[in-house]
């Protein structure tokens, strides 16, 4: 998939550069499967603890570990929003792991859109303050969107029963 959309990106200049990001989860057994390649996060939320669980595969991300920025500078940095990783990079390399879940436990997936605008913290709060997943993700995106947002804001939430 990640050479042929590079293909059809190079054949047609209206798409030139085009790519996107993955992160996909499956659970089974209590046991979170994850995938990701680019800059959507997963988070896992425990006893209110909101944990980050992938990490960006953006360009300033390999500049910090570098040494060259610091995680500061990288907040207005342009690198911030250059993907090392991505499918239609042609060099795929995703992350992939597994998170033990216990009953209660949420997962988040979230786009780019959602974090630039909305702190942990407050999503951290908003879980908390909220019972159902699909009004927590509603007020998400909602607050992304009053705090400027206008890139893609996705939100998915799962709990574990």
């Amino acid at each position: 998939m990640d050479k042929e959309l590079a293909d059809i990106s190079r054949k047609n200049i209206e798409l030139d550069g085009m790519a996107t990001t993955l992160i996909t989860v499956a659970i089974k057994d209590n046991i979170a499967h994850w995938v990701h390649s680019g800059d959507s996060r997963l988070y896992h939320i425990r006893d209110s603890r909101l944990t980050q669980i992938t990490q960006d595969q953006t360009l300033s991300c390999f500049l910090i570990e570098e040494g060259e920025l610091t995680g500061e500078q990288a907040l207005s940095h342009y690198s911030n929003h250059i993907l090392d990783q991505c499918i239609g990079c042609q060099d795929l390399a995703p992350q992939s792991g597994t998170i033990r879940l216990e009953t209660q436990d949420r997962i988040i997936i979230a786009s780019d859109g959602l974090y630039r605008y909305v702190s942990e913290e407050t999503i951290c709060l908003t879980c908390r303050e909220n019972v159902s997943n699909e009004i927590v993700a509603e007020t998400l995106v909602n607050m992304a969107i009053d705090g400027g947002g206008n890139d893609n804001i996705t939100v998915l939430i799962a709990t574990v029963l």
